[in-house]
């Protein structure tokens, strides 16, 4: 099983690649979402379309405030974390849309 943990707010198109990545070696993916500061949607809405991609097979709605506990008691060894790229990829895509809106 590989685990990941993250933001995805809002899911892009480069989070659906790197889940796709991740689920490629045929085991099961499991998604953990949590919150980003200031996040721009719920908590359930990210998890409900992070469970809609093809390559997760379940997704876990975790706050940020529990996720250090959450995570620690996790019998899984490895896993992957991911908010510092879903920060990234954020403020990638708030350019992105304020660019657009200024050429308007």
């Amino acid at each position: 099983m590989r685990l990941i943990t993250g933001f995805f707010d809002p899911l892009t198109p480069a989070h659906a690649r790197r889940l796709n990545r991740l689920a490629s070696d045929n085991s099961h993916l499991t998604v953990i979402v949590t919150d980003p500061p200031d996040p721009i949607l719920p908590l359930r809405a990210r998890a409900e379309l992070a469970a809609a991609l093809a390559a997760v097979d379940l997704v876990v709605p975790v706050p940020a405030e529990q996720l250090d506990e959450f995570l620690q008691s996790l019998p899984i060894a490895p896993f992957e974390r991911g908010e510092a790229e879903d920060l990234v990829l954020r403020q990638e895509l708030i350019r992105h849309v304020h660019t657009r809106q200024r050429a308007s």
